[in-house]
């Protein structure tokens, strides 16, 4: 084995390591994409309590 031919080898090693992984990026950015694509397809959450002003005031209050 020549030492131009362990060249490539490695060459092809390291590349198909980056090949990995770029695949394993695409498959996370995928992942994510589909997360955000699903909690955006949920019905929003309907606040239905009443607050007024003065009830602000007392939260806001330490005793």
């Amino acid at each position: 084995m020549d030492v131009m031919s362990l060249g490539w080898g490695i060459l092809a090693l390291i590349l198909a390591f980056l090949g990995l992984l770029g695949t394993a990026g695409v498959v996370l950015l995928v992942l994510k994409v589909i997360a955000v694509v699903q909690k955006a397809a949920e019905p929003p959450t309907v606040d239905s309590g009443h607050y007024g002003l003065k009830q602000s005031k007392d939260v806001g209050q330490r005793e």
